[in-house]
């Protein structure tokens, strides 16, 4: 009886990387791909979105002209990383680039709580879904 592996192999398939990235890392991903998207964009009023989970700004600014910033992944917000800027382009692009200088001094312990919160966060869930089924 052939493995898996050997299945694989035999039609040409490459087992992909399944290894879990780090917070760090899924963090850096994410700001590099929020400055591709800020990159493509021409005026503030691009930053506006239907979304507010898919970017690290809000949708739309507030009454006061600012734009609301910050860190996310798996469409969550990082606790405590959340800023007001100018409602600019040049604003928001300068808050990501100030959160990868954060991302890059920092290391797997500066993410411990972070990854702790969004564990309980799940528990919770979990248990609410339980308790809404029954």
């Amino acid at each position: 009886m052939p493995t898996i592996k050997e299945l694989m192999a035999k039609h040409g398939m490459t087992p992909a990387d399944t290894s879990r990235k780090s917070t760090k890392q899924r963090l850096r991903d994410q700001a590099d791909n929020m400055l591709k998207k800020l990159n493509k964009m021409k005026s503030a009023s691009e930053l506006d979105s239907k979304n507010s989970t898919a970017n690290w700004w809000a949708n739309k600014p507030t009454a006061d002209n600012k734009r609301y910033v910050c860190m996310k992944y798996g469409g969550t917000s990082v606790a405590d990383t959340g800023s007001r800027v100018q409602n600019s382009l040049q604003a928001v692009k300068d808050a990501i680039n100030t959160y990868i200088a954060m991302i890059d001094e920092s290391d797997a312990e500066t993410w411990r709580e972070e990854e702790e919160r969004r564990e309980e966060l799940k528990r919770k869930r979990k248990a609410k879904q339980a308790t809404d089924d029954a």
